[in-house]
């Protein structure tokens, strides 16, 4: 098979940035993040809340290749850092923030503080 006649899209270079894909949902209670980060290793993750930014940070590593091969056609992104940053709202709990990372997805809930969650008040 000829791969030389196939246009590919470009992977990222080594130690290039990825902006990773973001899922992001919304109910009364709480706001979830879902950042796709393929290939990150979880001590690698760094989370923080600086002022109203939320920095998410991440590293996947080039995986060793088998020396069995006698050419390589087209490879997966090697060694590449994510970064991606989120501007919150005043009315997120902020002492209440929870991660969770698997399968290359790293999940993180912003529960709203109890004063912006909606209240029903009953009629007497």
């Amino acid at each position: 098979m000829r791969f030389d006649q196939f246009r590919f899209n470009k992977s990222p270079e080594p130690g290039e940035t990825i902006l990773p894909v973001v899922d992001i949902r919304e109910t009364d209670q709480e706001v979830v993040l879902e950042v796709d980060m393929p290939g990150a290793d979880k001590d690698s993750l760094n989370i923080q809340l600086q002022g109203d930014q939320l920095q998410i940070k991440g590293a996947k590593k080039k995986d060793a290749m088998d020396g069995k091969y006698t050419a390589v056609h087209l490879e997966r992104p090697g060694q590449a850092e994510y970064e991606r940053a989120f501007q919150i709202n005043a009315d997120i709990d902020r002492q209440n923030i929870k991660a969770a990372f698997e399968n290359g997805v790293l999940k993180i809930r912003l529960n709203r503080a109890a004063v912006a969650q909606p209240q029903k008040i009953m009629i007497s």
